[in-house]
C-alpha cells in the first residue's frame, strides 16, 4: 500500500469519530447568542468538507474512467474497419475480373456459334457441293477453316 493510499485510510477512519464530534459539539452549544463558538466549528466543518472534496477529486484524478487503452482500441478499430474496406475492394476488383473474363467467353461463345450457323448454311446437296461451299467461304474469310477441317465438315448432310 503506497503513502497516498495510507493517508486515505486514516482520514477515512478519523472522518467518522469527527463528524461525531462535531454534532456533539453543536448540541452542546447552547440556544443564547454564543457567536464565536459556532462560527469556530462552522469553520472546522467547511475545512473538513474541502478535505472530503480535495480527497474525492484526488480519486477521481488517480482512477480515470477512460485509461490509455481507448486509443489503442481505437486505432484497433480503425484497422480492422480499414481492412473491411481493403477486402471489400478487393472482392469487387475480382468481380470485375470475373465479369470481363465471362464476357470475353461470351462473345467467343457467339463467335464460334455463328461460324457454326455459317458451317450449316453451306452444306448442299452432296459432299463436292459442301466442300465448294465452305472452302469459297473460307478464301472470302467469313470462315477459318484449313482444308483437312474441310475434308471432316464434307459430309454434313443439308438440315431438313
Amino acid at each position: 500500500m503506497g503513502k497516498q493510499e495510507e493517508l486515505q485510510q486514516d482520514h477515512e477512519t478519523a472522518s467518522a469519530s469527527r463528524i461525531i464530534r462535531y454534532q456533539a459539539a453543536l448540541a452542546g452549544i447552547p440556544a443564547s447568542l454564543n457567536q464565536p463558538s459556532l462560527t469556530d466549528l462552522n469553520d472546522e466543518l467547511d475545512a473538513q468538507l474541502k478535505i472530503e472534496d480535495f480527497i474525492v477529486k484526488s480519486r477521481e484524478a488517480n482512477h480515470p474512467k477512460f485509461k490509455a487503452w481507448g486509443s489503442i482500441a481505437l486505432s484497433g478499430a480503425g484497422i480492422v474497419i480499414s481492412l473491411a474496406v481493403a477486402f471489400a475492394s478487393g472482392f469487387s476488383v475480382a468481380q470485375v475480373w470475373k465479369t470481363y473474363s465471362l464476357e470475353e467467353r461470351k462473345a467467343t461463345l457467339e463467335e464460334r456459334k455463328a461460324q457454326a450457323e455459317i458451317v450449316l448454311k453451306a452444306t448442299g446437296g452432296n459432299q463436292e457441293e459442301t466442300r465448294a461451299n465452305l472452302t469459297a467461304l473460307t478464301e472470302a474469310g467469313l470462315l477459318h477453316l484449313e482444308a483437312p477441317q474441310i475434308e471432316k465438315l464434307k459430309v454434313l448432310k443439308p438440315p431438313k
